[in-house]
């Protein structure tokens, strides 16, 4: 008799689960999500699921409905460039879209004017008189240079009793703050220790991440499945 061996493969747990979400169209898919959720108390639901799920689905698919969430979310040269078509300042339109999708994801500008210049081939005060226009924008602070420009643009569009101070200290001593040397600088600026303590407070109120609060053009997206090729 001749013996013959036959190798089978085993389905994981995982793999099979995979398997069946595949088969499941949209509405099975947000109804299973659901139920776990429901069952497993280490997982945590975003509102926006029950809500997707009460919606009454008429055309729409749970799918279409997720994108609308997505959509809603403004990114941060989004927001910006609405500004800028709709600014009154006279400024070239094209150099000043360039700069907002420079930004960061925080609302930085972090290219040098040289590496603005070379690129745009603009001058540096046509370069200068764009950025301070867009500092000029919501949320204030964008298209900063550095942590010191980001506060002081934003100190800009506040009125209190301590601004002043606060902006001297920006201005000259933003280490001395964030070493919290308050005495040191109640002593250097010749105030009270409590206009220093105001100052700080007033500046420690400002956003050092303005756009970060904005939607992202690109996310990560996990892999549901990976493949790995073994050489034998």
């Amino acid at each position: 008799m001749k013996q013959t061996q036959i190798q089978t493969q085993k389905l994981s747990l995982k793999q099979q689960f995979s398997l069946k979400v595949l088969e499941m169209n949209d509405t099975q898919v947000l109804d299973a999500i659901v139920a776990e959720l429901e069952i497993n108390p280490v997982l945590e639901a975003n509102e926006n699921i029950y809500a997707m799920q009460e919606h009454a689905y008429g055309d729409r698919t749970p799918f279409d409905l997720a994108l609308n969430y997505v959509v809603q979310e403004e990114s941060l040269s989004e927001t910006l460039l609405k500004q800028l078509h709709t600014d009154s300042h006279q400024v070239n339109e094209a150099l000043a879209d360039f700069i907002i999708e420079s930004l960061d994801s925080n609302g930085y500008l972090r290219l040098s004017m040289e590496e603005l210049m070379e690129i745009t081939h603009a001058s540096f005060e046509e370069l200068e008189e764009t950025i301070n226009v867009i500092q000029t924008f919501e949320p204030y602070g964008v298209c900063a240079r550095s942590l010191q420009e980001c506060i002081l643009i934003q100190l800009s569009y506040l009125h209190h009793p301590a601004l002043k101070t606060a902006i001297t200290i920006t201005d000259r001593y933003l280490e001395e703050l964030a070493q919290n040397k308050l005495p040191w600088l109640a002593s250097c600026l010749n105030i009270s220790l409590e206009e220093v303590n105001a100052a700080a407070a007033l500046i420690r109120s400002c956003n050092p991440k303005p756009g970060s609060s904005y939607a992202h053009p690109s996310a990560y997206v996990a892999a549901d499945a990976k493949i790995t090729v073994i050489d034998r």
